[in-house]
């Protein structure tokens, strides 16, 4: 009897340990690019500030690149970390991230690990619970990677944001699924004050892919954050990814499309004031030739291989306008 007492009490410590941990959870998000020290490229709620023990979700979004230029040791925070990589996380020679036991690193796809720096290849590190899971002697890593002891409940392959018109259509794709009850979509204007814009009930236990949908209506106009977090069945739960959109009325046009050796761009604002990129299935972006005419961008798409494309159009600060899928044959 007394070693099913005692053993009943170390369930529910447990248990109320990890809800403690749901409890005190802490997220910094990337704003922009720079050094891991900066506060000005954290947004950390709550209290503000830079990543330090007690932030649990560590989220780098596409297109930011944060360097590791120093020896950052969490070993001794009383809770484990999440950190999210979608966009780059670059180290420097001799330098390291130690997080604490029982923390989880996600490379999602289209996200790096690297060390952009000459030397150094077994002193700069990932470690988690001093078990080093990356050195930078292993070469460049990219998504999808799951490193740490633990498995994360939800196995996410991609979250994408599109719009039509006026409306933000938010997809995303799981591979695995552990106790998920729901996911809950936010909207947010600066990265603060989110709005719960939408749940889509989850699948519980999944071994196999899963695809979800749900469509923000008339959105508001201009930049838009959309915030995607899963939530078990005991209520617990986390951010699992971060985009952003820009809604507007005026229509951009993509043809031919699926198109062969060239599609065309036209849009009533000025085509030179964006940037355009194209990216592989991968995240990986293609090298093409663009050129302008008749109020329109011709994109030479001669050379690459046969399959689908995303479009990525940027206005001049690096904010993403707008994603088109390109089918080229």
């Amino acid at each position: 009897m007394n070693y099913l007492h005692n053993y009943t009490i170390a369930i529910i410590v447990v248990i109320l340990t990890i809800y403690s941990w749901g409890l005190q959870a802490s997220t910094c998000i990337t704003v922009g690019s720079g050094d891991w020290a900066t506060p000005g490229i954290w947004n950390c709620e709550p209290g503000g500030g830079s990543v330090d023990c007690g932030r649990t979700q560590i989220i780098i979004q596409p297109g930011h690149t944060i360097t590791v230029a120093n020896q950052y040791n969490f070993l001794n925070c009383s809770q484990p970390m999440h950190l999210v990589v979608h966009g780059n996380l670059d180290f420097t020679n001799g330098n390291k991230l130690d997080l604490p036991c029982g923390s989880v690193v996600e490379i999602m796809p289209g996200g790096k690990i690297f060390k952009s720096t000459p030397g150094g290849g077994s002193s700069t590190l990932v470690a988690i619970c001093n078990d080093n899971w990356w050195i930078a002697g292993n070469g460049d890593q990219q998504g999808y990677q799951v490193w740490g002891a633990s498995p994360l409940p939800v196995e996410l392959i991609s979250f994408e944001i599109n719009t039509k018109g006026k409306d933000v259509h938010a997809s995303w794709t799981t591979a695995t699924e552990v106790n998920s009850d729901y996911f809950e979509l936010s909207r947010s204007r600066d990265l603060e004050e989110w709005q719960v814009v939408g749940r889509v009930s989850a699948a519980g236990m999944a071994s196999t892919v899963r695809h979800y949908r749900f469509v923000d209506r008339n959105a508001p106009q201009g930049t838009n954050y959309y915030r995607l977090k899963q939530v078990d069945y005991n209520g617990l739960g986390g951010v699992i990814a971060i985009q952003s959109v820009v809604v507007d009325d005026a229509a951009w046009e993509v043809w031919p499309n699926p198109s062969i050796g060239q599609f065309n761009i036209r849009h009533q604002n000025k085509l030179s004031e964006y940037n355009y990129r194209l990216l592989d299935i991968s995240g990986r972006p293609v090298n093409i030739a663009s050129s302008f005419g008749n109020g329109e961008i011709q994109i030479s798409t001669f050379g690459l291989a046969p399959g689908n494309y995303l479009l990525v159009v940027e206005d001049r600060s690096g904010q993403i306008v707008t994603r088109k899928k390109v089918i080229i044959h």
